[in-house]
């Protein structure tokens, strides 16, 4: 069971990282603490605050299999806007290099 939740775990969290290189990526010098934080604060918003009261209230009125069944679909459907987010995302340009030529 031990690898499994690994494997969920890492799975769940395996776009933090390229998620807050885009937003340091896509926000000016002067406010990328703040776009960070605000970056972190409506995460944990959306998915900390509301999340185990929610999940509690549909296993109690049907099963905990449908509220994980809510809580995958919403997992796709994040992942659906990231997807389509990521079109419009800046292109990085590779750095130049002066080689003396």
């Amino acid at each position: 069971m031990f690898p499994a939740i690994f494997l969920g775990e890492f799975l769940l969290l395996v776009n933090t990282g390229p998620l807050d290189a885009a937003v340091i990526n896509s926000v000016g010098a002067a406010i990328r603490s703040r776009a960070v934080a605000v970056n972190l604060f409506v995460i944990h918003a959306l998915g900390d605050a509301f999340s185990p009261s929610l999940m509690g209230y549909i296993s109690d009125r049907s099963s905990l299999e449908a509220a994980f069944g809510v809580a995958i679909v919403a997992i796709f459907i994040s992942a659906a806007i990231l997807l389509f987010g990521s079109r419009f995302a800046p292109r990085l340009m590779p750095e130049r290099t002066s080689c003396g030529d």
